[in-house]
């Protein structure tokens, strides 16, 4: 009968500890991935002020081929600076709905591309080294919000991995972590 006692008590042993070392690990693991999460999370918060701060600058770059155009008799069509506009008086974009960000964006884009292009076919514009250190300037700051927006949307990719973990979502949704929406 001791024997039988020894072997019970043996087995609860056992199993006591592989549960603790189960419990154990799924603890040590939610906090590598709330790590990891969080590392994203200043990451992407880091970058979404450079984000901020390109997108005033795109802003001010085309308003001054704008003003270029202008002061040499081109007229530039209203619905082109009302999209241009429409990226004024917003400090963090990433704060807007996914919806309504990407269609300031992309009308931003559209009216750009438009207007860079007609000034382009005008050639006393075209040929001017005033619009050419313009255009220079609007396309330096293009290629550098395309690039930002790219490690932006990778981090985001990265933070939605660990915030989607299985097993681990709840705890998240607990501390507040959600997904998050790539931008254009």
């Amino acid at each position: 009968m001791s024997t039988l006692v020894i072997l019970l008590e043996t087995y609860q042993t056992v199993i006591i500890s592989i549960v603790a070392s189960l419990v154990g690990l799924y603890i040590l693991a939610f906090i590598a991935a709330l790590f990891f999460a969080l590392h994203f999370r200043k990451k992407i918060q880091k970058r979404s002020n450079i984000i901020n701060m390109l997108i005033s600058e795109r802003k001010d770059a085309i308003n001054q081929i704008i003003k270029f155009a202008e002061k040499n008799d081109l007229e530039i069509k209203q619905i082109h600076k009302k999209n241009i506009t429409r990226l004024e008086r917003i400090n963090d974009f990433q704060k807007l709905e996914k919806k309504d960000r990407d269609a300031r964006i992309l009308d931003f884009l559209y009216s750009s591309s438009t207007i860079v292009s007609i000034c382009s076919t005008v050639e006393n514009i075209n040929k001017s080294d005033t619009f050419q250190e313009l255009l220079l300037t609007f396309n330096d700051v293009e290629g550098i919000y395309r690039k930002n927006c790219g490690i932006y949307n990778s981090d985001i990719v990265g933070y939605n991995y660990w915030v989607n973990l299985l097993g681990y979502r709840y705890l998240f949704k607990l501390f507040r972590l959600k997904t998050k929406d790539l931008i254009v």
